[in-house]
């Protein structure tokens, strides 16, 4: 073998090796999502996918885990924004994997794909599995064909074992497998009795509902807490009401949770302002009574027209919240977008 073809070979094997380790690279958390959003994207067009769900990712053991909702949420966004494909919003299908007696991240087989595919009216759905190795966590997904219950495409990607994946690795889901934060204790136990700060927020309150990315930013009481201990603890009789002018209280405040819709084109959206509604870790209930979309405001429904790849603020206000809470169990907005949906989110924070 001469020298040339010797030097040929070496650089055609030294050109593999580089990118079979490009390929098996450990990423920080959002790029191996990203990763895994691209690969996915590509497999589903290349087998005309179009409408797709993403199930709860979960363990090699079974195990339902903060980490696997998260990844599922954020690959949801991240397939959200590659556009050319309709996502089912988690909700949804969480309903029917319920229906189907199986918790959001149960196992799919082939029948249950295609019962999961009737129900939603997905042409595909995409699981996935974390391996937590000693250096990184290995994420495997596959792509099920609803029609034959077969695989028909995998993604695989890396995670590098940092501070911010660390802080949300073991912790585990409460039992319906529907919620993205750990179970808190029940009132009344010892637990709960102690004094607990506020619920940390988590990097992002995100969902996909009827083709509209909806983000959850904020929800704050709407006055200052008493100044003085002998004021009552309630806080003023008065508030200031951010949709204009003031407002008497009857026991309670205004809670004001604010958003940022996005359509993935153009049309027209309508916010039920009467149906969407807050639930306190108490267990009262709070539905909204005044609302804005944009640069319109109303106190029973919104309707506006939305800019494809351009985000909206939504602005919804709950009143006569109890001062005390800072916490939010469940916040649910009611969206139509060519269909009537929801949007849900789980352990809001409440601030002042």
């Amino acid at each position: 073998m001469t020298a040339r073809l010797l030097r040929i070979v070496f650089l055609s094997c030294l050109t593999v090796h580089v990118a079979a380790s490009s390929a098996f690279a450990q990423k920080i958390l959002s790029e191996g999502i990203r990763e895994l959003a691209t690969q996915i994207a590509a497999s589903a067009a290349k087998e005309q996918k179009k409408r797709i769900a993403v199930v709860t990712f979960r363990e090699l053991d079974g195990r339902t885990t903060v980490l696997g909702a998260f990844l599922a949420e954020e690959l949801v966004t991240n397939l959200f924004s590659s556009g050319g494909l309709q996502i089912v919003e988690r909700s949804m299908l969480d309903k029917v994997m319920g229906e189907l007696k199986l918790g959001g991240s149960g196992a799919i087989d082939p029948e249950t794909a295609k019962h999961v595919g009737k129900l939603t009216g997905v042409d595909a759905l995409v699981t996935g599995s974390i391996t937590d190795l000693q250096s990184y966590v290995a994420i495997n997904c596959r792509m099920i064909d609803v029609q034959t219950g077969a695989v028909f495409a995998a993604a695989q990607t890396r995670i590098v074992k940092d501070d911010d994946l660390r802080k949300i690795m073991g912790a585990m889901l409460d039992p319906s497998g529907s919620s993205a934060a750990p179970v808190s204790p029940a009132p009344g136990t010892p637990a709960a009795s102690a004094a607990q700060p506020p619920p940390a927020a988590p990097a992002t309150f995100r969902t996909v509902v009827g083709g509209l990315q909806i983000e959850l930013t904020s929800c704050r009481h709407s006055f200052a807490p008493p100044a003085e201990p002998e004021a009552d603890p309630r806080g003023p009789a008065t508030t200031q009401n951010v949709f204009g002018g003031t407002q008497r209280r009857a026991g309670g405040s205004d809670v004001v949770c604010t958003s940022r819709l996005t359509a993935d084109r153009d049309r027209q959206v309508q916010v039920n302002i009467r149906n969407s509604r807050a639930i306190d870790t108490n267990g009262a209930e709070y539905n909204g009574t005044e609302g804005r979309l944009g640069s319109r405001s109303d106190t029973y429904s919104l309707y506006h027209q939305l800019i494809s790849g351009v985000p909206i603020a939504l602005t919804l206000k709950f009143s006569d919240v109890a001062a005390d809470v800072t916490s939010f169990a469940v916040v649910e907005l009611s969206i139509y977008a060519d269909r009537e949906a929801t949007a849900q989110f789980r352990n809001v924070p409440v601030g002042r």
